[in-house]
């Protein structure tokens, strides 16, 4: 029997909040080729989608919401939601009405895609990437200026408007993860919630705390958010949506809150392929290095060749005291992305403990026609960044003709 959302129901007065609350905690579960909405995959994009994923990657960097929601169609993301999600009728026509407005628009703008002022970033179109999944889609990377990057894979329909999205380090698509995290907080009558709660007051008692986690995450107090997770039935905090978002909220505040929360993620869900970029922090904070590595390896076997994760692989390849790989890693990163200075930096700091000062001197040229024109010899031996290198002769030389330049 279907339930009518009459004024006074207890359905529609848990509706109202839900949408806030699922864009702010658009959380992950595996996606395999079987299960995707998105069955097609195109060989090729077109010029129009490639200057379109250009155009959003630069209004990313603007940070401008509206702007942003602009890039997306909605009601078309509502409907590949609600076409993964088993609910009433009428529950799925009251979510329907509320994809199409502005309002839901900028508050997934919003929640997916404002940073924190204390994360500055940068958003960069990085090209085409062929994957078995999903075909060729653009891509897009974020570096974060103090470490990390996210990857993010685009769909478009055919008035070339964004529709969904996939991160690697949430291993899905943006789609699926909220049909996932709307029908965990739907009311315990829902198929779905019923599986996890066994009682009604519990289900009204997890939308309250969801109601207060987005609250508090807003407000930037994520200890906070942490302490209501923990309160949560055990059969909601060991499921992967809320051990994904306990991953996500504890990145901000510590380090030893953010391995917890990964341990977690590695003891329910370590097996689960769509996990291995998320676990590379984990595997090398408890030295499990090989696994690492082999997190490292599978991220580049679906994203491809990218700077960042060379550069990453040569960090795996130091930790596995294999550094002739190391290096040839560190130089593949600065082959692929001259302009990505974080493998330059990888790259001196190798070429300085197998004392190659030689090639260390060509990659400072490097740094200072690409980065840092004021760079001089001098500067780099008063930084302390290099151990080996000032007292070499290469360093020497430089020293005297205060160039990196060879004659």
């Amino acid at each position: 029997m279907e339930l009518t959302l009459s004024k006074g129901s207890r359905y529609k007065r848990l509706l109202t909040p839900l949408l806030l609350i699922i864009t702010a905690l658009f959380l992950s579960t595996h996606v395999t080729a079987e299960e995707t909405v998105h069955s097609t995959k195109p060989s090729q994009v077109s010029p129009e989608q490639i200057e379109v994923a250009k155009a959003f990657a630069a209004a990313l960097n603007s940070q401008d919401v509206d702007t942003i929601a602009n890039f997306f169609d909605m009601s078309a993301f509502g409907d590949l939601v609600l076409a993964q999600m088993e609910t009433e009728r009428n529950i799925k026509n009251a979510l329907a009405q509320q994809y199409k407005t502005p309002a839901f628009a900028r508050t997934f703008a919003q929640s997916s895609f404002i940073l924190p002022p204390n994360s500055p970033a940068n958003f960069d179109y990085k090209g085409l990437v062929k994957t078995d999944l999903f075909g060729v889609r653009p891509l897009i990377r974020l570096d974060y200026l103090s470490g990390g990057h996210e990857f993010m894979l685009i769909f478009f329909d055919a008035d070339n408007k964004i529709i969904d999205l996939f991160y690697a380090t949430k291993g899905n698509l943006t789609s699926k993860s909220v049909a996932s995290t709307t029908q965990m907080i739907l009311p315990a009558q829902n198929r779905f919630v019923a599986r996890l709660l066994k009682e009604d007051d519990d289900a009204e008692k997890a939308i309250e705390s969801f109601q207060k986690m987005l609250a508090l995450r807003q407000q930037g107090r994520f200890q906070e958010v942490l302490d209501i997770l923990s309160t949560l039935p055990e059969t909601m905090r060991s499921s992967r949506s809320l051990i994904d978002f306990e991953v996500l909220i504890a990145q901000n505040v510590g380090e030893a809150e953010y391995i917890d929360a990964l341990s977690k993620l590695n003891k329910y869900y370590g097996d689960d392929p769509s996990t291995s970029f998320m676990l590379v922090d984990y595997h090398v904070t408890v030295e499990q290095n090989e696994a690492a590595m082999r997190s490292v390896e599978q991220a580049m076997a679906f994203w491809g060749e990218d700077a960042a994760l060379y550069n990453l692989k040569a960090n795996m390849y130091f930790l596995l005291d294999d550094l002739n790989a190391a290096i040839g890693a560190a130089k593949k990163a600065v082959q692929l992305e001259p302009e990505f200075e974080d493998s330059y930096w990888t790259l001196v700091a190798l070429q300085d403990l197998t004392q190659d000062f030689s090639g260390l001197t060509e990659t400072f040229a490097e740094v200072k026609k690409r980065f840092n024109p004021e760079l001089t010899p001098q500067m780099v031996a008063e930084s302390g960044a290099v151990a080996n290198y000032p007292s070499s002769e290469e360093f020497k030389e430089a020293a005297a003709r205060n160039s990196f330049a060879k004659e």
